[in-house]
């Protein structure tokens, strides 16, 4: 997980700023399943300071359930997930190292559209 720990700081966000940013990226995450499973993650009973770790094992067993369904390929098209990265977690084999690459790019796509809705909002 060496990529992880070069650029946890991405992802403070998540824990670090507002619940609202969190929880739209769970709605994200969420919305970008529901072209696949009827599973989806929570922010329930979560605390500020382990968002992304339970993020991470809610994703877990949603990542091998779609694996099994053949579904896995499809999902990973809908995050937009870079295929290098991809390709690299499916050969260490390790969900966590997968969940965590969804979990960043779902975070990147909700920065990215605050920070662009903000910046017409002012124009």
């Amino acid at each position: 997980m060496e990529k992880q720990s070069s650029d946890k700081g991405q992802l403070q966000l998540l824990e670090s700023s507002t619940p609202a940013f969190a929880l739209q990226t769970c709605v994200q995450i969420n919305k970008d399943l529901q072209g696949v499973s009827l599973m989806t993650v929570s922010l329930t009973d979560i605390k500020e300071t382990t968002i992304l770790e339970d993020l991470i094992q809610q994703l877990m067993p949603i990542l091998n359930e779609l694996v099994a369904e053949s579904k896995l390929s499809q999902f990973i098209y809908l995050v937009d997930l870079n295929e290098t990265d991809f390709k690299k977690s499916l050969q260490r084999e390790n969900f966590s190292d997968l969940a965590y690459l969804v979990i960043k790019r779902e975070a990147q796509k909700v920065y990215l559209k605050n920070k662009f809705s903000q910046s017409s909002s002012i124009e």
